[in-house]
């Protein structure tokens, strides 16, 4: 299978933000962008309440999803496959927030199943690009900082809490 180039994959959210992720990209702001701080990368899934938002559109039409789910093994390989089917079973997001977001947490795998009859939690792991005017983050935020080697990234993820391990 052949590289599949995918486009920014970015809609409006609720708080500003996102001109960070125009100067990654190399790309002019878009026009009312102050509320595209988020570009879902490779997105197979959709925002909550939405049957659209967060699907990465691929150029013949197709959205990402439907490409995996017709030929899950070509894109996600077979082990991966046979474990999750047609779901990438993850979510890579730039953001950029211009703003202080209200505090929220995510459900671990256990609660979303039994509660929102949904495989996934919501585990998060960040790659923090930059900060600005000094901040600092909360050990509550970052409990474990990690550098080095791509294992020491990899063992950091394999010991993530509520089963959550990559595939």
């Amino acid at each position: 299978m052949k590289p599949t180039r995918l486009a920014a994959n970015r809609f409006p959210r609720f708080y500003r933000g996102g001109s960070a992720i125009d100067e990654l990209r190399g790309m002019t702001p878009e026009t009312g962008g102050a509320f595209l701080p988020e570009d879902w990368v490779g997105s197979a899934t959709t925002a909550f309440g939405s049957a659209v938002h967060g699907l990465t559109r691929l150029e013949d039409g197709l959205t990402l999803r439907e490409a995996i789910e017709a030929d899950p093994e070509g894109f996600l390989g077979r082990r991966h496959a046979e474990a999750y089917g047609g779901s990438p079973a993850l979510l890579v997001k730039l953001l950029h927030a211009g703003e202080r977001l209200p505090v929220h947490c995510h459900p671990g795998r256990g609660f979303a199943r039994r509660h929102l009859g949904c495989p996934w939690g919501k585990t998060e792991a960040w790659i923090i690009a930059g900060t600005w005017n000094g901040m600092a983050l909360p050990s509550t935020v970052a409990p474990r900082a990690i550098s080095g080697s791509a294992s020491s990234w990899r063992s950091a993820v394999s010991t993530a809490p509520d089963g959550a391990r990559p595939s």
